[in-house]
């Protein structure tokens, strides 16, 4: 998968009659939290080994709000600064949102606080 095939709602090819990229300052607010979070090591990505982007930006949303970084992320955002860092992701289902290679863990660790800061 590459960025060119994501725009802000997700997964490009469900969502065609939607046509902005994905916010920059969003992007980056993903990252600083991906970065943060453990890469899942399987070639094949699921609900068991890793996490839902549509669901994964609601918690970097909060986490950024803990942090006066914004209010609002959207998840072409989370999908696109997973395929920059290089993390494992592949469509979820037949719709914009996509499977992204870190584990739940270590997202869970950091929504709740007890993560790297």
């Amino acid at each position: 998968m590459t960025e060119a095939e994501v725009n802000a709602n997700g997964l490009r090819q469900y969502t065609p009659e939607y046509p902005h990229a994905a916010d920059e300052e969003q992007v980056r607010v993903c990252t600083e939290f991906l970065q943060r979070c453990q890469r899942t090591q399987a070639n094949r990505l699921t609900w068991r080994n890793s996490v839902y982007s549509y669901g994964l930006k609601h918690h970097i949303e909060q986490w950024a709000r803990k942090r006066d970084m914004g209010y609002y992320v959207s998840n072409g955002a989370a999908i696109v600064a997973a395929l920059r860092l290089g993390l494992a992701v592949q469509p979820a289902d037949s719709g914009p949102n996509a499977w992204i290679g870190v584990t739940r863990s270590s997202v869970y660790e950091l929504f709740c606080g007890v993560g790297i800061q």
